[in-house]
Protein backbone atom coordinates (compact mmCIF):
# COMPACT_ATOMS: atom_id res chain seq x y z
CA UNK A 1 0.00 0.00 0.00
CA UNK A 2 1.72 3.10 -0.94
CA UNK A 3 1.54 6.40 1.19
CA UNK A 4 -0.45 9.63 0.76
CA UNK A 5 0.67 12.72 0.87
CA UNK A 6 -2.13 13.43 3.51
CA UNK A 7 -0.46 10.57 5.56
CA UNK A 8 3.14 11.19 4.90
CA UNK A 9 2.14 14.98 6.66
CA UNK A 10 0.41 13.64 9.02
CA UNK A 11 3.38 11.22 9.94
CA UNK A 12 6.13 13.40 10.07
CA UNK A 13 3.92 16.46 12.09
CA UNK A 14 3.26 13.96 14.92
CA UNK A 15 6.75 12.64 14.87
CA UNK A 16 8.01 16.79 15.44
CA UNK A 17 5.39 16.78 18.14
CA UNK A 18 6.95 13.55 19.86
CA UNK A 19 10.44 15.96 19.44
CA UNK A 20 9.31 18.68 21.00
CA UNK A 21 8.12 16.88 23.92
CA UNK A 22 10.92 14.65 24.28
CA UNK A 23 13.40 18.17 23.87
CA UNK A 24 12.14 19.21 27.25
CA UNK A 25 10.46 16.35 29.26
CA UNK A 26 14.56 15.86 31.11
CA UNK A 27 13.85 19.98 31.91
CA UNK A 28 13.02 21.71 35.22
CA UNK A 29 11.73 25.22 35.68
CA UNK A 30 14.73 27.17 35.52
CA UNK A 31 16.08 25.20 32.44
CA UNK A 32 12.53 25.78 30.64
CA UNK A 33 12.94 29.77 31.83
CA UNK A 34 16.55 30.28 30.61
CA UNK A 35 17.32 32.56 28.49
CA UNK A 36 20.78 33.07 27.06
CA UNK A 37 20.14 36.88 26.04
CA UNK A 38 17.18 39.15 26.36
CA UNK A 39 16.17 39.11 22.81
CA UNK A 40 16.59 35.47 22.75
CA UNK A 41 12.88 33.45 23.90
CA UNK A 42 13.25 30.76 26.76
CA UNK A 43 12.98 27.29 25.69
CA UNK A 44 9.28 26.97 27.55
CA UNK A 45 8.22 30.20 25.74
CA UNK A 46 9.07 27.87 22.29
CA UNK A 47 7.46 25.11 23.60
CA UNK A 48 4.22 27.21 25.07
CA UNK A 49 4.11 28.76 21.46
CA UNK A 50 4.48 25.26 19.43
CA UNK A 51 1.46 24.28 21.67
CA UNK A 52 -0.71 27.30 20.76
CA UNK A 53 -0.34 27.08 17.69
CA UNK A 54 -1.11 23.08 17.44
CA UNK A 55 -3.97 24.15 19.39
CA UNK A 56 -5.17 26.78 17.44
CA UNK A 57 -4.75 24.27 13.60
CA UNK A 58 -6.85 21.83 15.23
CA UNK A 59 -9.31 23.98 16.18
CA UNK A 60 -10.05 26.16 13.52
CA UNK A 61 -9.26 23.33 10.66
CA UNK A 62 -12.30 21.85 10.31
CA UNK A 63 -13.28 25.58 9.58
CA UNK A 64 -11.14 25.16 6.47
CA UNK A 65 -13.31 21.98 5.73
CA UNK A 66 -16.61 23.63 5.84
CA UNK A 67 -17.63 22.83 9.22
CA UNK A 68 -17.86 24.28 12.47
CA UNK A 69 -14.63 25.21 13.97
CA UNK A 70 -13.62 23.23 17.09
CA UNK A 71 -12.31 24.52 20.40
CA UNK A 72 -8.90 25.21 21.80
CA UNK A 73 -8.02 23.14 24.26
CA UNK A 74 -6.49 27.03 25.54
CA UNK A 75 -10.20 27.79 26.28
CA UNK A 76 -11.82 24.68 27.44
CA UNK A 77 -9.47 23.43 29.96
CA UNK A 78 -8.87 27.02 31.12
CA UNK A 79 -5.24 26.80 30.48
CA UNK A 80 -5.26 31.00 30.02
CA UNK A 81 -6.56 30.96 33.87
CA UNK A 82 -4.89 28.24 35.19
CA UNK A 83 -1.80 30.07 34.49
CA UNK A 84 -3.17 33.72 34.97
CA UNK A 85 -2.52 34.82 32.16
CA UNK A 86 -4.08 37.65 30.68
CA UNK A 87 -4.70 36.78 26.48
CA UNK A 88 -4.86 40.17 25.64
CA UNK A 89 -1.17 40.41 25.98
CA UNK A 90 -0.53 37.15 24.56
CA UNK A 91 0.00 38.31 21.07
CA UNK A 92 -2.18 37.32 17.85
CA UNK A 93 -4.63 34.91 19.23
CA UNK A 94 -3.14 34.60 22.43
CA UNK A 95 -0.58 32.33 20.68
CA UNK A 96 2.70 34.48 21.04
CA UNK A 97 2.95 35.14 17.44
CA UNK A 98 3.34 38.93 16.86
CA UNK A 99 5.23 39.35 20.31
CA UNK A 100 8.30 40.69 20.49
CA UNK A 101 11.23 39.76 22.69
CA UNK A 102 10.56 41.34 25.56
CA UNK A 103 7.05 41.16 25.85
CA UNK A 104 7.54 37.10 25.40
CA UNK A 105 9.78 36.77 27.99
CA UNK A 106 7.24 38.38 30.52
CA UNK A 107 5.45 35.53 29.99
CA UNK A 108 4.64 33.44 32.77
CA UNK A 109 5.43 29.69 32.14
CA UNK A 110 2.96 28.88 35.32
CA UNK A 111 5.18 25.65 35.71
CA UNK A 112 6.16 22.79 33.97
CA UNK A 113 4.11 20.50 34.91
CA UNK A 114 1.40 22.45 33.62
CA UNK A 115 3.76 23.56 30.58
CA UNK A 116 3.78 19.62 29.58
CA UNK A 117 0.29 18.93 29.77
CA UNK A 118 -0.88 21.46 27.93
CA UNK A 119 1.69 20.70 25.19
CA UNK A 120 0.47 16.83 25.39
CA UNK A 121 -2.79 17.57 24.84
CA UNK A 122 -2.54 20.13 22.03
CA UNK A 123 -0.12 18.00 19.90
CA UNK A 124 -2.35 14.83 20.79
CA UNK A 125 -5.37 16.94 19.20
CA UNK A 126 -3.46 18.32 16.53
CA UNK A 127 -2.13 15.18 15.53
CA UNK A 128 -5.81 13.34 15.66
CA UNK A 129 -6.78 16.42 13.11
CA UNK A 130 -4.19 15.82 10.72
CA UNK A 131 -4.31 11.70 10.48
CA UNK A 132 -7.70 12.24 9.65
CA UNK A 133 -7.12 14.62 6.37
CA UNK A 134 -7.21 13.28 2.72
CA UNK A 135 -5.15 14.07 -0.06
CA UNK A 136 -8.41 15.77 -1.66
CA UNK A 137 -8.96 17.93 1.71
CA UNK A 138 -5.31 19.65 1.30
CA UNK A 139 -6.41 20.57 -2.24
CA UNK A 140 -9.06 22.50 -0.40
CA UNK A 141 -9.01 25.95 -0.55
CA UNK A 142 -11.05 28.39 2.05
CA UNK A 143 -10.83 31.56 4.25
CA UNK A 144 -7.26 32.00 5.87
CA UNK A 145 -8.89 31.40 9.72
CA UNK A 146 -5.05 30.71 10.87
CA UNK A 147 -4.75 33.81 10.67
CA UNK A 148 -8.70 35.71 11.33
CA UNK A 149 -8.12 36.85 7.35
CA UNK A 150 -10.53 37.13 4.33
CA UNK A 151 -7.96 35.89 1.99
CA UNK A 152 -7.89 32.02 0.59
CA UNK A 153 -5.45 30.13 1.30
CA UNK A 154 -5.37 25.65 0.62
CA UNK A 155 -5.23 23.28 3.45
CA UNK A 156 -2.49 21.62 3.02
CA UNK A 157 -0.21 24.91 2.40
CA UNK A 158 -1.58 25.53 6.25
CA UNK A 159 -0.64 21.59 7.21
CA UNK A 160 2.84 22.72 5.86
CA UNK A 161 3.35 25.81 7.68
CA UNK A 162 2.12 23.97 10.80
CA UNK A 163 5.22 21.38 9.91
CA UNK A 164 7.70 23.58 9.16
CA UNK A 165 6.93 26.42 12.43
CA UNK A 166 6.93 23.77 14.53
CA UNK A 167 10.13 22.46 13.19
CA UNK A 168 11.92 25.81 13.49
CA UNK A 169 11.23 26.06 17.23
CA UNK A 170 12.18 22.24 17.69
CA UNK A 171 15.62 23.48 16.43
CA UNK A 172 15.41 26.90 18.46
CA UNK A 173 14.83 24.69 21.75
CA UNK A 174 17.82 21.63 20.38
CA UNK A 175 20.04 25.10 20.19
CA UNK A 176 19.29 26.22 23.51
CA UNK A 177 19.52 23.22 25.53
CA UNK A 178 23.06 22.85 23.68
CA UNK A 179 23.64 26.21 25.75
CA UNK A 180 22.70 24.94 29.19
CA UNK A 181 24.89 22.29 28.43
CA UNK A 182 22.64 19.12 27.94
CA UNK A 183 22.54 16.92 24.66
CA UNK A 184 20.73 19.37 22.14
CA UNK A 185 19.31 16.88 19.16
CA UNK A 186 16.35 14.68 19.85
CA UNK A 187 16.25 13.57 15.94
CA UNK A 188 19.52 11.11 15.98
Amino acid sequence: MSETISSLFATRIAQSHRWLLEAVTDLDQSQLEWRPAPTAPAIGFHLWHAARWSDRLQARMPQMLGREAGPEIWTLSEFSERWALEPSVLGFGATGMGMDEGQSAQVPLAGRDLLLEYARLTFEACDRAIAGLRDADLTRTGENVMYDRDDQVRLGATVLNHMSHITRHLGMIEALKGLIGQRGTVTI
